[in-house]
Protein backbone atom coordinates (compact mmCIF):
# COMPACT_ATOMS: atom_id res chain seq x y z
CA UNK A 1 0.00 0.00 0.00
CA UNK A 2 1.29 3.46 -0.81
CA UNK A 3 2.41 5.44 2.20
CA UNK A 4 0.08 8.30 1.35
CA UNK A 5 -3.45 8.54 0.00
CA UNK A 6 -4.65 11.02 -2.57
CA UNK A 7 -6.21 13.71 -0.45
CA UNK A 8 -9.96 14.03 -0.18
CA UNK A 9 -9.52 17.64 -1.32
CA UNK A 10 -7.95 16.42 -4.58
CA UNK A 11 -10.64 13.83 -5.07
CA UNK A 12 -13.54 16.17 -4.49
CA UNK A 13 -12.00 18.74 -6.80
CA UNK A 14 -12.59 16.36 -9.69
CA UNK A 15 -16.07 15.18 -8.83
CA UNK A 16 -18.40 15.18 -11.84
CA UNK A 17 -20.18 18.28 -13.02
CA UNK A 18 -22.51 18.16 -16.03
CA UNK A 19 -20.97 16.24 -18.93
CA UNK A 20 -17.93 14.00 -18.95
CA UNK A 21 -15.67 14.51 -15.91
CA UNK A 22 -12.40 14.82 -17.82
CA UNK A 23 -9.32 14.21 -15.71
CA UNK A 24 -7.57 17.43 -14.76
CA UNK A 25 -4.23 16.10 -13.50
CA UNK A 26 -1.27 14.16 -14.85
CA UNK A 27 -1.27 10.80 -16.62
CA UNK A 28 0.51 9.09 -13.72
CA UNK A 29 -2.09 10.36 -11.26
CA UNK A 30 -4.88 9.23 -13.58
CA UNK A 31 -3.43 5.70 -13.75
CA UNK A 32 -3.10 5.58 -9.96
CA UNK A 33 -6.67 6.83 -9.57
CA UNK A 34 -7.90 4.12 -11.95
CA UNK A 35 -5.90 1.45 -10.10
CA UNK A 36 -7.27 2.36 -6.71
CA UNK A 37 -10.84 2.69 -7.97
CA UNK A 38 -10.45 -0.54 -10.00
CA UNK A 39 -11.69 1.04 -13.24
CA UNK A 40 -10.38 1.32 -16.81
CA UNK A 41 -9.20 4.52 -18.46
CA UNK A 42 -10.69 5.84 -21.68
CA UNK A 43 -8.27 8.04 -23.63
CA UNK A 44 -9.97 10.35 -26.11
CA UNK A 45 -7.84 11.79 -28.95
CA UNK A 46 -9.72 14.66 -30.61
CA UNK A 47 -8.89 17.91 -32.34
CA UNK A 48 -10.65 20.96 -33.81
CA UNK A 49 -11.99 21.75 -37.26
CA UNK A 50 -12.76 18.25 -38.52
CA UNK A 51 -16.26 16.92 -39.13
CA UNK A 52 -15.96 13.54 -37.33
CA UNK A 53 -14.31 15.14 -34.31
CA UNK A 54 -17.04 17.76 -34.16
CA UNK A 55 -19.72 15.03 -34.24
CA UNK A 56 -18.08 13.21 -31.35
CA UNK A 57 -17.93 16.37 -29.24
CA UNK A 58 -21.48 17.45 -30.06
CA UNK A 59 -23.00 13.98 -29.84
CA UNK A 60 -21.11 11.34 -27.85
CA UNK A 61 -19.80 13.64 -25.14
CA UNK A 62 -23.31 14.94 -24.48
CA UNK A 63 -24.90 11.47 -24.48
CA UNK A 64 -26.23 10.49 -21.04
CA UNK A 65 -25.40 6.80 -21.54
CA UNK A 66 -21.77 7.60 -22.38
CA UNK A 67 -21.46 10.09 -19.52
CA UNK A 68 -22.83 7.51 -17.07
CA UNK A 69 -20.45 4.84 -18.39
CA UNK A 70 -17.45 7.11 -17.87
CA UNK A 71 -18.35 7.58 -14.20
CA UNK A 72 -16.79 4.15 -13.55
CA UNK A 73 -13.70 4.99 -15.57
CA UNK A 74 -11.06 7.69 -15.75
CA UNK A 75 -11.80 9.86 -18.78
CA UNK A 76 -8.64 11.28 -20.38
CA UNK A 77 -8.98 14.11 -22.90
CA UNK A 78 -6.03 14.55 -25.29
CA UNK A 79 -6.60 17.63 -27.44
CA UNK A 80 -3.82 19.99 -28.64
CA UNK A 81 -6.07 22.98 -29.34
CA UNK A 82 -6.88 26.07 -27.26
CA UNK A 83 -10.41 27.33 -26.60
CA UNK A 84 -12.00 30.24 -24.81
CA UNK A 85 -12.31 29.68 -21.02
CA UNK A 86 -15.71 29.86 -19.33
CA UNK A 87 -17.06 29.70 -15.79
CA UNK A 88 -18.50 26.33 -14.77
CA UNK A 89 -19.79 25.17 -11.41
CA UNK A 90 -17.95 22.02 -10.33
CA UNK A 91 -18.63 20.44 -6.96
CA UNK A 92 -20.41 23.60 -5.88
CA UNK A 93 -17.55 25.93 -6.88
CA UNK A 94 -17.21 28.21 -9.89
CA UNK A 95 -14.13 27.31 -11.94
CA UNK A 96 -12.66 28.50 -15.23
CA UNK A 97 -12.64 25.59 -17.68
CA UNK A 98 -12.44 24.88 -21.39
CA UNK A 99 -15.56 26.16 -23.19
CA UNK A 100 -15.53 23.26 -25.68
CA UNK A 101 -15.15 20.28 -23.36
CA UNK A 102 -15.85 21.58 -19.87
CA UNK A 103 -14.62 20.34 -16.53
CA UNK A 104 -10.87 20.73 -17.25
CA UNK A 105 -8.84 23.65 -18.55
CA UNK A 106 -7.36 23.84 -22.02
CA UNK A 107 -3.92 23.71 -20.42
CA UNK A 108 -4.89 20.35 -18.88
CA UNK A 109 -6.07 18.66 -22.09
CA UNK A 110 -3.15 20.11 -24.07
CA UNK A 111 -0.64 18.88 -21.51
CA UNK A 112 -2.32 15.47 -21.44
CA UNK A 113 -2.10 15.22 -25.24
CA UNK A 114 1.64 15.82 -25.02
CA UNK A 115 2.01 13.22 -22.25
CA UNK A 116 0.12 10.36 -23.93
CA UNK A 117 0.64 10.92 -27.68
CA UNK A 118 3.78 8.82 -28.05
CA UNK A 119 2.50 6.22 -25.59
CA UNK A 120 -0.36 5.30 -27.90
CA UNK A 121 0.99 6.62 -31.23
CA UNK A 122 4.73 5.77 -31.26
CA UNK A 123 5.30 7.40 -34.64
CA UNK A 124 3.65 10.60 -33.42
CA UNK A 125 0.93 10.52 -36.10
CA UNK A 126 -2.39 10.76 -34.26
CA UNK A 127 -5.66 9.68 -35.85
CA UNK A 128 -8.70 11.50 -34.51
CA UNK A 129 -11.24 10.92 -33.22
CA UNK A 130 -9.95 7.77 -31.52
CA UNK A 131 -10.91 6.36 -28.13
CA UNK A 132 -8.65 3.80 -26.47
CA UNK A 133 -9.72 1.70 -23.48
CA UNK A 134 -6.74 0.79 -21.32
CA UNK A 135 -6.34 -0.85 -17.92
CA UNK A 136 -4.17 0.57 -15.12
CA UNK A 137 -1.48 -2.00 -15.96
CA UNK A 138 -1.24 -0.57 -19.53
CA UNK A 139 -3.21 -3.42 -21.12
CA UNK A 140 -5.21 -2.14 -24.10
CA UNK A 141 -8.65 -3.70 -24.30
CA UNK A 142 -10.22 -1.67 -27.06
CA UNK A 143 -9.69 1.01 -29.72
CA UNK A 144 -12.57 2.80 -31.41
CA UNK A 145 -11.65 4.97 -34.38
CA UNK A 146 -13.82 7.52 -36.16
CA UNK A 147 -17.41 7.89 -34.90
CA UNK A 148 -19.19 4.82 -33.53
CA UNK A 149 -22.63 4.31 -31.97
CA UNK A 150 -22.74 5.17 -28.25
CA UNK A 151 -23.30 1.53 -27.39
CA UNK A 152 -19.88 0.63 -28.79
CA UNK A 153 -18.10 2.90 -26.32
CA UNK A 154 -20.29 1.77 -23.44
CA UNK A 155 -19.63 -1.88 -24.33
CA UNK A 156 -15.87 -1.30 -24.56
CA UNK A 157 -15.82 0.29 -21.11
CA UNK A 158 -17.85 -2.62 -19.75
CA UNK A 159 -15.29 -5.04 -21.22
CA UNK A 160 -12.53 -3.14 -19.44
CA UNK A 161 -14.35 -3.34 -16.10
CA UNK A 162 -15.03 -7.06 -16.61
CA UNK A 163 -11.34 -7.75 -17.24
CA UNK A 164 -10.44 -5.96 -14.03
CA UNK A 165 -12.93 -8.01 -12.04
CA UNK A 166 -14.39 -6.93 -8.71
CA UNK A 167 -16.18 -3.66 -8.22
CA UNK A 168 -15.27 -0.34 -9.77
CA UNK A 169 -15.87 2.89 -7.89
CA UNK A 170 -17.07 6.22 -9.19
CA UNK A 171 -15.10 9.25 -8.05
CA UNK A 172 -17.90 10.15 -5.66
CA UNK A 173 -17.89 6.65 -4.16
CA UNK A 174 -14.11 6.74 -3.90
CA UNK A 175 -14.10 10.07 -2.07
CA UNK A 176 -16.82 8.80 0.27
CA UNK A 177 -14.80 5.64 0.98
CA UNK A 178 -11.71 7.69 1.82
CA UNK A 179 -13.81 9.81 4.15
CA UNK A 180 -15.16 6.67 5.87
CA UNK A 181 -11.59 5.54 6.50
CA UNK A 182 -10.68 8.93 7.97
CA UNK A 183 -13.75 8.79 10.20
CA UNK A 184 -12.74 5.30 11.36
CA UNK A 185 -9.30 6.64 12.32
CA UNK A 186 -10.89 9.57 14.16
CA UNK A 187 -13.21 7.18 16.02
CA UNK A 188 -10.19 5.18 17.25
CA UNK A 189 -8.54 8.37 18.44
CA UNK A 190 -11.75 9.25 20.32
CA UNK A 191 -11.89 5.77 21.92
CA UNK A 192 -15.06 5.01 19.96
CA UNK A 193 -13.97 1.50 19.03
CA UNK A 194 -17.45 0.22 18.21
CA UNK A 195 -17.97 3.23 15.96
CA UNK A 196 -14.68 2.52 14.19
CA UNK A 197 -15.64 -1.11 13.62
CA UNK A 198 -19.00 -0.04 12.16
CA UNK A 199 -17.32 2.48 9.85
CA UNK A 200 -14.80 -0.12 8.69
CA UNK A 201 -17.63 -2.56 7.97
CA UNK A 202 -19.30 0.04 5.76
CA UNK A 203 -15.95 0.79 4.10
CA UNK A 204 -15.44 -2.93 3.38
CA UNK A 205 -18.88 -3.25 1.86
CA UNK A 206 -18.34 -0.28 -0.46
CA UNK A 207 -14.80 -1.12 -1.54
CA UNK A 208 -14.94 -4.91 -1.83
CA UNK A 209 -13.01 -6.09 -4.87
CA UNK A 210 -10.95 -2.89 -5.22
CA UNK A 211 -7.33 -2.22 -4.25
CA UNK A 212 -8.65 0.50 -1.98
CA UNK A 213 -10.00 -2.23 0.33
CA UNK A 214 -6.40 -2.96 1.37
CA UNK A 215 -6.15 0.48 2.99
CA UNK A 216 -8.32 -0.71 5.88
CA UNK A 217 -5.62 -3.16 7.00
CA UNK A 218 -3.51 -0.45 8.63
CA UNK A 219 -6.56 1.00 10.41
CA UNK A 220 -7.54 -2.45 11.69
CA UNK A 221 -4.01 -2.99 12.94
CA UNK A 222 -4.16 0.32 14.82
CA UNK A 223 -7.55 -0.65 16.23
CA UNK A 224 -6.22 -3.98 17.49
CA UNK A 225 -3.20 -2.32 19.08
CA UNK A 226 -5.47 0.15 20.87
CA UNK A 227 -7.65 -2.72 22.03
CA UNK A 228 -4.73 -4.59 23.55
CA UNK A 229 -3.84 -1.55 25.65
CA UNK A 230 -7.36 -0.90 26.90
CA UNK A 231 -7.05 -2.84 30.15
CA UNK A 232 -3.94 -0.92 31.20
CA UNK A 233 -5.53 2.39 30.20
CA UNK A 234 -8.70 1.58 32.13
CA UNK A 235 -6.76 0.63 35.25
CA UNK A 236 -4.76 3.85 34.98
CA UNK A 237 -7.98 5.87 34.66
CA UNK A 238 -9.49 4.18 37.70
CA UNK A 239 -6.27 4.78 39.60
CA UNK A 240 -6.58 8.50 38.89
CA UNK A 241 -10.20 8.51 40.07
CA UNK A 242 -11.93 8.42 36.66
CA UNK A 243 -13.96 5.27 37.21
CA UNK A 244 -16.60 6.23 34.67
CA UNK A 245 -13.93 6.79 32.04
CA UNK A 246 -12.36 3.45 32.91
CA UNK A 247 -15.59 1.52 32.48
CA UNK A 248 -16.41 3.39 29.28
CA UNK A 249 -13.07 2.36 27.79
CA UNK A 250 -13.63 -1.27 28.65
CA UNK A 251 -17.24 -1.38 27.50
CA UNK A 252 -16.49 0.42 24.28
CA UNK A 253 -13.82 -2.18 23.64
CA UNK A 254 -16.17 -5.03 24.53
CA UNK A 255 -18.72 -3.77 22.00
CA UNK A 256 -16.05 -3.47 19.31
CA UNK A 257 -14.23 -6.75 19.92
CA UNK A 258 -17.19 -9.00 20.67
CA UNK A 259 -16.52 -12.60 19.65
CA UNK A 260 -12.73 -12.31 20.01
CA UNK A 261 -10.26 -13.38 22.69
CA UNK A 262 -9.79 -9.71 23.53
CA UNK A 263 -13.49 -9.41 24.41
CA UNK A 264 -13.08 -11.97 27.21
CA UNK A 265 -10.05 -10.16 28.61
CA UNK A 266 -11.91 -6.82 28.58
CA UNK A 267 -15.01 -8.34 30.16
CA UNK A 268 -12.93 -9.82 32.99
CA UNK A 269 -11.34 -6.44 33.67
CA UNK A 270 -14.76 -4.73 33.58
CA UNK A 271 -16.16 -7.23 36.07
CA UNK A 272 -13.22 -6.69 38.41
CA UNK A 273 -13.53 -2.88 38.38
CA UNK A 274 -17.33 -2.92 38.59
CA UNK A 275 -17.27 -4.88 41.86
CA UNK A 276 -15.26 -2.26 43.72
CA UNK A 277 -17.00 0.41 45.80
CA UNK A 278 -16.10 3.14 43.31
CA UNK A 279 -16.93 0.90 40.40
CA UNK A 280 -20.46 0.24 41.66
CA UNK A 281 -21.07 3.99 41.87
CA UNK A 282 -19.71 4.44 38.34
CA UNK A 283 -21.95 1.65 37.02
CA UNK A 284 -25.02 3.39 38.46
CA UNK A 285 -23.99 6.70 36.90
CA UNK A 286 -23.43 5.08 33.51
CA UNK A 287 -26.90 3.50 33.67
CA UNK A 288 -28.32 6.90 34.60
CA UNK A 289 -26.52 8.47 31.65
CA UNK A 290 -28.01 5.85 29.33
CA UNK A 291 -31.49 6.84 30.55
CA UNK A 292 -30.71 10.54 30.18
CA UNK A 293 -28.95 10.42 26.81
CA UNK A 294 -32.17 10.66 24.71
CA UNK A 295 -33.16 13.81 26.63
CA UNK A 296 -29.73 15.33 26.07
CA UNK A 297 -29.90 14.60 22.34
CA UNK A 298 -33.37 16.17 22.19
CA UNK A 299 -32.08 19.23 24.00
CA UNK A 300 -29.28 19.69 21.48
CA UNK A 301 -31.76 19.32 18.64
CA UNK A 302 -34.08 21.89 20.22
CA UNK A 303 -31.14 24.28 20.50
CA UNK A 304 -30.34 23.86 16.82
CA UNK A 305 -33.98 24.60 16.03
CA UNK A 306 -33.87 27.65 18.34
CA UNK A 307 -36.61 26.14 20.49
CA UNK A 308 -34.84 27.25 23.66
CA UNK A 309 -37.67 26.68 26.15
CA UNK A 310 -37.94 23.00 25.21
CA UNK A 311 -34.15 22.76 25.22
CA UNK A 312 -34.00 24.04 28.80
CA UNK A 313 -36.65 21.56 29.93
CA UNK A 314 -34.78 18.69 28.28
CA UNK A 315 -31.48 19.70 29.87
CA UNK A 316 -33.11 19.81 33.29
CA UNK A 317 -34.50 16.34 32.68
CA UNK A 318 -30.90 15.21 32.16
CA UNK A 319 -29.96 16.79 35.49
CA UNK A 320 -32.83 14.98 37.14
CA UNK A 321 -32.11 11.57 35.64
CA UNK A 322 -28.31 11.56 35.80
CA UNK A 323 -27.29 13.82 38.67
CA UNK A 324 -23.57 13.70 39.35
CA UNK A 325 -22.64 12.23 35.96
CA UNK A 326 -20.41 13.76 33.29
CA UNK A 327 -23.48 14.07 31.05
CA UNK A 328 -25.24 16.11 33.73
CA UNK A 329 -22.19 18.36 33.94
CA UNK A 330 -22.38 18.85 30.18
CA UNK A 331 -26.09 19.69 30.44
CA UNK A 332 -25.34 22.19 33.19
CA UNK A 333 -22.68 23.78 30.98
CA UNK A 334 -25.19 24.19 28.15
CA UNK A 335 -27.71 25.77 30.52
CA UNK A 336 -25.08 28.24 31.71
CA UNK A 337 -24.31 29.16 28.11
CA UNK A 338 -28.00 29.80 27.37
CA UNK A 339 -28.32 31.90 30.51
CA UNK A 340 -25.30 33.95 29.48
CA UNK A 341 -26.65 34.62 26.00
CA UNK A 342 -28.15 38.10 26.00
CA UNK A 343 -30.72 37.24 23.32
CA UNK A 344 -31.75 33.86 24.72
CA UNK A 345 -31.78 34.61 28.46
CA UNK A 346 -35.02 36.70 28.44
CA UNK A 347 -36.80 33.87 26.61
CA UNK A 348 -35.85 31.18 29.10
CA UNK A 349 -35.42 32.96 32.44
CA UNK A 350 -38.89 32.05 33.72
CA UNK A 351 -38.80 28.39 32.70
CA UNK A 352 -35.20 28.09 33.94
CA UNK A 353 -36.20 29.38 37.38
CA UNK A 354 -39.15 27.00 37.49
CA UNK A 355 -37.05 24.00 36.45
CA UNK A 356 -34.25 24.87 38.88
CA UNK A 357 -36.75 25.09 41.74
CA UNK A 358 -38.33 21.76 40.78
CA UNK A 359 -34.91 20.12 40.69
CA UNK A 360 -34.10 21.45 44.17
CA UNK A 361 -37.51 20.29 45.42
CA UNK A 362 -36.83 16.78 44.16
CA UNK A 363 -33.50 16.74 46.00
CA UNK A 364 -35.14 18.07 49.17
CA UNK A 365 -37.74 15.31 49.12
CA UNK A 366 -35.01 12.73 48.64
CA UNK A 367 -33.26 14.12 51.73
CA UNK A 368 -36.50 13.89 53.71
CA UNK A 369 -36.87 10.23 52.74
CA UNK A 370 -33.31 9.71 53.98
CA UNK A 371 -34.30 11.43 57.25
CA UNK A 372 -31.77 14.23 56.64
CA UNK A 373 -34.19 16.84 57.91
CA UNK A 374 -31.77 19.74 58.43
CA UNK A 375 -30.33 19.46 54.92
CA UNK A 376 -33.81 19.10 53.44
CA UNK A 377 -35.07 22.13 55.35
CA UNK A 378 -32.14 24.25 54.11
CA UNK A 379 -32.98 23.34 50.52
CA UNK A 380 -36.69 24.07 50.98
CA UNK A 381 -35.90 27.47 52.47
CA UNK A 382 -33.60 28.22 49.56
CA UNK A 383 -36.39 27.41 47.10
CA UNK A 384 -38.77 29.79 48.86
CA UNK A 385 -36.15 32.52 48.97
CA UNK A 386 -34.65 32.23 45.49
CA UNK A 387 -37.70 31.25 43.41
CA UNK A 388 -40.71 32.56 45.40
CA UNK A 389 -43.06 32.82 42.41
CA UNK A 390 -42.72 29.20 41.30
CA UNK A 391 -45.05 26.30 42.00
CA UNK A 392 -42.10 24.51 43.58
CA UNK A 393 -41.86 27.34 46.14
CA UNK A 394 -45.53 26.86 47.05
CA UNK A 395 -44.90 23.14 47.60
CA UNK A 396 -41.76 23.91 49.60
CA UNK A 397 -43.75 26.24 51.92
CA UNK A 398 -46.25 23.47 52.64
CA UNK A 399 -43.46 21.03 53.42
CA UNK A 400 -41.84 23.55 55.75
CA UNK A 401 -45.15 24.20 57.51
CA UNK A 402 -45.85 20.49 57.92
CA UNK A 403 -42.36 20.01 59.34
CA UNK A 404 -43.22 22.47 62.05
Amino acid sequence: MKSTLLSVALLTSVLPAQGVAWWAGTWDDAVEDARRRNVPLIVAFVMDNEEANDRVVAGLYKDDAFIKATERAVAILACPNTHKPIEQKINGKNMRVCSKFGHATCEAHKQMEMEVRLTFWPDGRVATPTHIIVLPDDTKVGMLSDVMPTGSYVSALKTGRTKLGGRGLTRVEYAQAIELLEQAKAAIAADDYAGSVALLATFDKRTMGTPLAEDALAVRTALGEKGVGLVARAEAAAGSGDWIGALRLLRGGMAAFRGTDLFRILKKADSRLSKTKEGRVAVKLLKAEDRARPSFDKARKHEQERDYVRAVKAYFRVLSLAAGSPLAAEARSRLAALKADGEVAPLVSKVMASQEAELELKEARALLRQRKRDEARAKLQRIVKDWPATSAAAKARKLLESDG
